[in-house]
């Protein structure tokens, strides 16, 4: 046998046995139901989780608000197990939740063709206190991972000039673009001209946040703006 057939078998061997080793070490758990049947294709979560998901024609998104946004891409709906992983990343502080979103969302995103149409991802800014208090800026920790497998540059273009309350708690579609106005500026606006920017968010309800933020980015020179969310509803 030839030695370069030998050292090839010896370390397909050494690396069955690393991987051995470290399944006995840190033993596979899903995010969600903590089985062990796994892992599925999406990561972190088991087959039957995964099978689970409930995942969005993306070409049929839901309807939101209008605004300056060019199209907007939504790869789950906002109900279990997706709606636990969304809210393991807000605000259980897992950031591993964000490993199977980004994964779902790159898979519609892909399915259209978009990612050959976009310039950079953008994260949906989150005021620096309540990043603090939950110890994770989840939609960057979103769009870090959907940056990694699109092959996109990510772009922190935004910035986040106040507070607002959840948008769950406004009563209507006025009242959310209300609490949202004004609480956005653009960081480099260099950096933005001629650009086609794609903001990246975990959850779309009435879609004022994203129309807030791409009025801004649009308002800097942005070209085209569209909206990339994990989950969403309607």
């Amino acid at each position: 046998m030839a030695p370069e057939s030998v050292a090839h078998d010896v370390l397909v061997a050494l690396r069955e046995l690393g991987g051995s080793a470290l399944d006995l070490l840190y033993p596979f758990e899903c995010l969600v139901c903590g089985g062990a049947d796994g892992p599925a294709r999406l990561p972190a979560l088991c087959r039957g989780c995964d099978l689970a998901l409930p995942r969005r024609d993306p070409r049929r998104p839901p309807r939101i608000g209008s605004g300056p946004l060019d199209g907007h891409v939504v790869a789950l709906e906002l109900a279990p197990p997706a709606s636990d992983l969304v809210y393991q990343l807000k605000y259980g502080g897992a950031v591993a939740a964000a490993l199977p979103l980004s994964a779902a969302l790159e898979a519609a995103v892909r399915a259209l063709g978009l990612e050959r149409e976009i310039d950079a991802l953008v994260p949906v800014p989150v005021f620096w206190l309540k990043a603090w208090l939950r110890g994770v800026d989840h939609a960057g920790a979103l769009c870090t991972e959907l940056a990694r497998g699109l092959g996109l540059p990510e772009r922190r273009l935004l910035a986040r000039c106040r507070p607002t309350v959840a948008q769950g708690q406004a009563r209507s579609p006025e009242e959310r673009a209300r609490q949202v106005r004004g609480a956005f500026a653009a960081r480099s606006p260099r950096r933005v001209r001629g650009r086609s920017l794609a903001l990246v968010d975990d959850v779309v309800t009435s879609g004022a946040t994203a129309q807030e933020c791409a009025r801004v980015l649009i308002a800097a020179g942005a070209r085209r703006v569209v909206l990339l969310a994990a989950a969403g509803n309607g």
